[in-house]
């Protein structure tokens, strides 16, 4: 004879309530990876970005100096493969700010560039559009940071929520397993030691319609 379940297994609500605890961990886990990641794109950014900087102002130094032309070209050179770091590609589909201070950085080297090499601007004039061009270099460089630390404050909020939804979720199950589990089976443990004593009058309430509730139903026959 086999007795019909009603309500749902006490077995599968306590998995449900593992997989959700589980579930919360690997979420914030790839959320935290991912913010880290991006974090650490920026930290490259930075890093090129300063590059540019300190190669803008070796180009200055050596277009003011007497040095061989070709040594010139090569700093130039370097300074164009800076600017193609593939760093800066997902900056330039994902934050509209950093694309457009970019985009003005590049576009003025792009102008300056053939002046430096035929020699059109010299002394003064070379030197303030030089600095012209580190000042935009800067802008994007503060961009980058400022997104970068958003991305740190954001990984942080992450950390935080979902730390405080693991323990309200693991005190939530722990009450439930508390109420509907522990108290249940205490009370069955104690009425099948008073019937293993020989007294039969003793009644239970089933509280749910689960394996315990069945129990409990049975143990009152």
């Amino acid at each position: 004879m086999f007795i019909k379940k009603k309500g749902s297994s006490i077995i599968t609500r306590i998995s449900v309530a593992l997989a959700c605890i589980v579930s919360l961990a690997i979420i914030t886990m790839l959320l935290s990876y991912w913010v880290s990641d991006k974090a650490d794109s920026d930290a490259l950014a930075i890093n090129v970005a300063g590059s540019l900087r300190m190669q803008s102002y070796k180009v200055s130094m050596l277009s003011q100096q007497e040095t061989d032309h070709n040594e010139l070209q090569h700093a130039i050179q370097q300074l164009d493969a800076s600017w193609q770091n593939p760093v800066f590609v997902r900056f330039k589909h994902e934050h509209l700010d950093i694309r457009q201070s970019y985009q003005h950085a590049f576009d003025n080297w792009q102008q300056l560039q053939p002046s430096i090499l035929t020699g059109e601007l010299t002394g003064t004039a070379l030197h303030d559009a030089l600095q012209q061009q580190v000042l935009l270099i800067e802008q994007l460089v503060n961009l980058i940071q400022q997104d970068a630390e958003q991305k740190v404050q954001a990984l942080r909020l992450i950390q935080v929520v979902a730390l405080f939804l693991t323990l309200l979720l693991s005190i939530i199950v722990m009450y439930w397993l508390k109420s509907r589990v522990e108290e249940p089976l205490l009370e069955l443990t104690q009425a099948a030691r008073r019937i293993g004593q020989g007294d039969f009058t003793s009644r239970l309430t089933p509280h749910t319609e689960d394996e315990l509730g069945m129990l409990a139903n049975t143990l009152n026959k």
